[in-house]
């Protein structure tokens, strides 16, 4: 039980309701960061994870709602 699903640097998360389309948690050169879309994807998007958090704290939920930004206003 005490193996690191996040050894490896990459962990799927589960998939976006909207789209279908896989939610994966990375690390980067920069920190970590969520994606939407496998490797299959040609410019995925992404988005950095707050500072604050860890490969522990982040769960589907909050990727997604980190991926819907910015949001247009208006």
């Amino acid at each position: 039980a005490g193996h690191d699903s996040f050894a490896d640097g990459e962990k799927q998360l589960g998939s976006d309701p909207e789209s279908g389309m896989e939610v994966w948690l990375k690390k980067g050169p920069y920190g970590l960061y969520v994606q939407l879309g496998g490797a299959d994807v040609k410019k995925p998007k992404r988005c950095s994870l707050p500072k604050d958090m860890t490969h522990t704290s982040i769960d589907l939920g909050i990727a997604l709602s980190l991926l819907e930004l910015p949001r247009d206003i208006g």
